[in-house]
């Protein structure tokens, strides 16, 4: 008998199915036992029944709770009757086999995981009375094409299809208030969506990795695009952003290496690391007077990026802000920044010429690294520090005047600068670092003040005709003899 198959309870209210115990593919859930109606299917009853093919659930059944048919691999088929009004989380999670199901009528929530990992699911009927798509429902269904969300749905959750990798066409409804974080991310067939107006908010990562996507528009009233809404959407050529956004979180747009250009909204203040990290084709921005912080990483790997104006208010460029912008020509620093980070234009090619304000103390580490076409930059009279590495690689520096103000050199400065002639350091430098300016191969004069008590061997090495001029008596000419360099006192 079939009611031999089954572990149940009795309840006041009918049959509660815990464990299912046969050994048959297709399992009929038999519609009463002892007489009693069957109500419910206990959370577990068929986890890992990896034989089973078909299953068919009898009218009468209420609800099917949690887990219930998690990991059932060689289920293609289920039958629900209407008298389903409950599907709990994750009761067909990793049912991989599963190609259709049509949900009954009066179930309101796709719950959390439900259908998720179904990695052959290519059809499922969403009933109309559904208000709410919940967290991973349909997670990593590969073969999912297409699914039509009913009108009534006011939340599309967290990574809700997150993973689906074959979905082409799917419509938000008009009346969906919020899209999850990474609600479609990895949704890699996606071509085309648009976004109602009455959404106010698109979480984190919400569309990560749709490399089909070509083109969106956020509608008006959304304040932030968050970390990561549009990251690696590689196809993607135009997005339109409305005024009322006002800050662009990180890796917003990082990798969208198909976008020619994008218009920031004028109430922008804040723009997040990575913002537009390799949107390599990228050829001109506009950033908003209201921007006070530009995060690390925003603008690397922009290589196409031609020019761009940093607005005065602006009073921090983070580190690796412009690396590897290859095609910036020239750069103007507004007065209100004091520091150059580390790296903030590391690999820029092209860059002939920038403006240093004067207020700017410091130049970290590696600021200007291969910089092969910087020719000459004027340094403030504020700046007190040249970071380590800052101008390594700078071939076509022929010439750069290092302001009385500064005390600190740090190694490799000048490193490999192939065209520097000469050099003076200010007196107040207490110490020549390590290859400050080793394989400065043109450079022929190198003035040393009496307060440098320190000059690391290789400082100066690979400089062939270089002549140190220096008080006498200095360390520089005990240094210059040591190391078989042309020497000239000077008072």
């Amino acid at each position: 008998m079939a009611d031999q198959n089954f572990k149940y309870k009795i309840r006041k209210k009918g049959i509660t199915l815990t464990k299912y115990t046969g050994t048959e593919t297709a399992v009929i859930i038999p519609a009463k036992i002892d007489g009693y109606p069957v109500k419910r299917i206990d959370g577990d009853a068929f986890e890992d029944c990896d034989s089973i093919k078909s299953v068919v659930i009898p009218d009468g059944v209420t609800r099917i709770e949690w887990g219930t048919f998690m990991g059932c691999k060689s289920l293609t088929s289920v039958v629900i009757p209407d008298s389903v009004k409950e599907i709990e989380g994750n009761a067909f999670d990793v049912c991989s086999s599963l190609i259709s199901v049509i949900l009954p009528p009066n179930v309101t929530t796709i719950e959390g995981g439900l259908f998720a990992h179904c990695s052959s699911l290519t059809s499922v009927v969403i009933p109309e009375g559904v208000t709410k798509i919940e967290v991973s429902a349909f997670k990593n269904c590969i073969s999912l094409t297409s699914v039509r969300i009913p009108e009534r749905v006011v939340k599309i959750d967290n990574c809700a299809f997150a993973g689906c990798s074959s979905l082409m066409s799917l419509n938000i409804p008009e009346n969906v208030k919020a899209i999850g974080g990474q609600a479609f991310e990895n949704c890699g067939s996606l071509t085309s969506l648009t976004i109602p107006d009455g959404v106010k908010w698109i979480g984190w990562c919400a569309f990560k990795g749709c490399t089909s996507l070509k083109s969106m528009s956020i509608p008006d009233g959304m304040t932030k695009i968050e970390w990561g809404t549009f990251e690696d959407c590689s196809s993607m050529t135009s997005v339109g952003l409305p005024d009322s956004v006002t800050e662009i979180g990180g890796h917003a747009f990082s990798g969208c290496s198909a976008l020619p250009s994008i218009a920031i909204p004028r109430n922008v203040t804040k723009i997040g690391r990575n913002a537009f990290f390799n949107c390599n084709t990228l050829t001109s921005l506009d950033i908003p007077d209201g921007v006070e912080v530009i995060e690390w990483n925003t603008f690397r790997g922009c290589r196409s990026l031609t020019s761009l104006v940093i607005p005065p208010n602006v009073k921090k460029l983070g580190r690796h802000t412009f690396r590897d912008c290859d095609s910036l020509t020239s750069m103007v620093i507004p007065n209100g920044i004091t520091e150059i980070e580390g790296n903030t234009f590391h690999g820029c090619r092209s860059l002939t010429s920038v403006t240093i304000p004067d207020g700017v103390t410091e130049i970290r580490r590696s600021a200007f690294y291969g910089c092969r076409s910087l020719t000459s930059v004027v340094l403030p009279k504020s700046l007190k520090k040249i970071g380590r590495g800052t101008f390594y690689g700078c071939q076509s520096l022929t010439f750069i005047d290092i302001p009385k103000s500064v005390t600190e050199i740090g190694r490799c400065a000048f490193a490999c600068c192939r065209s520097l002639t000469s050099i003076v350091i200010p007196e107040g430098v207490t110490a020549i670092e390590r290859k400050t300016f080793w394989g400065c191969n043109s450079l022929t004069s190198a003035v040393i003040p009496q307060s440098v008590t320190r000059i690391e061997a290789d400082s100066f090495a690979n400089c062939p005709d270089l002549t140190i001029r220096a008080p006498k008596g200095s360390k520089a000419e005990a240094y210059a003899k040591e190391n078989h360099i042309s020497f000239e006192e000077v008072l």
